[in-house]
């Protein structure tokens, strides 16, 4: 699946993964990012959870599967920066904020979600970050605003966080 990309000759807006979906996102927090993190980039909707450090910042780390958690929050889209590198300082939508995501399989409104992080070959970003059906074993992020037909739709979650991986 290529990179979500905007095309300067489209007569519409297209949503943008980890793009503001409702006018009051009540739960946006300035956080840094893990400046030793294994991911090489930090691009918008990229699935976090906190780390400890010695920083007076939140530092937070990506997840590097729907098993790693508690999710804390999810990056925020940022025209002039969507995508960073390890140590830059991001915003991040915690609880009740609702956005927009790139669904990876079919979705009905209502359920919860997990992260699907974004894949890398040889530190470049090859696929974006995306949501599946939460299942047993993974932590959620979110609950479904929209339904998906299938893989590479684009829906709205309301982030909920943190949470334990489904009872």
């Amino acid at each position: 699946m290529p990179l979500q990309t905007l095309n300067v000759n489209q007569f519409a807006p297209t949503q943008i993964i980890g793009a503001v979906s409702a006018l009051f996102n009540p739960n946006v927090l300035p956080v840094r990012t893990n400046p030793a993190s294994a991911q090489p980039t930090f691009p918008s909707g990229t699935v976090v959870k906190l780390i400890s450090g010695t920083s007076d910042e939140i530092l937070v780390d990506a997840v590097t599967s729907g098993q790693d958690g508690p999710v804390y929050g999810i990056i925020v889209y940022n025209s002039r920066k969507n995508s960073t590198l390890p140590g830059a300082r991001r915003d991040l939508f915690c609880t009740d904020s609702a956005m927009w995501v790139l669904a990876s399989a079919p979705i009905t409104r209502g359920q919860q979600v997990t992260a699907i992080p974004p894949t890398y070959t040889g530190g470049v970003q090859v696929t974006d970050a995306m949501v599946a059906p939460a299942t047993s074993t993974a932590f959620v992020c979110g609950v479904a605003l929209d339904n998906a037909a299938g893989a590479g739709s684009m829906i709205r979650i309301q982030v909920k966080t943190p949470t334990a991986p489904i009872a």
